[in-house]
């Protein structure tokens, strides 16, 4: 991973503090996430692409839509699952709306392994 992009459509409910990955050793990589929730919250939706870099960025390898606040109640995505796995025990962002929490931060490594 080379890149992360964190955007906020609605600037007055959530703003991102940090998006960053930072590489640590040659197959490690930190994402450090920091998002600040402005106003309580009943609905997250989370919009996701894992876009593949050859000869420029090809369409994505994964495509997403989520509803978080469904999502936290039954976990049917198994994309988020497995991202949800690495985040969980790093992360505030653990429970079922609404969200009242002033900062939600997220903070693992990712281990790159090559062939």
């Amino acid at each position: 991973m080379t890149n992360a992009v964190c955007k906020s459509y609605n600037q007055s409910w959530i703003v991102f503090e940090l998006c960053r990955l930072k590489a640590v050793g040659r197959d490690k990589v930190v994402l450090n996430l920091i998002a600040k929730v402005l106003h309580p919250t009943n609905s997250v939706q989370v919009h996701a692409n894992v876009l593949k870099k050859a000869n420029g960025f090809k369409p994505w390898v994964i495509s997403t839509k989520l509803d978080v606040c469904h999502y936290l109640r039954k976990k049917y995505d198994p994309f988020a699952t497995m991202v949800h796995s690495f985040f969980g025990e790093f992360s505030n962002f653990n429970h079922t709306c609404p969200y009242v929490v002033r900062s939600m931060c997220a903070n693992h490594k990712i281990h790159h392994f090559t062939r």
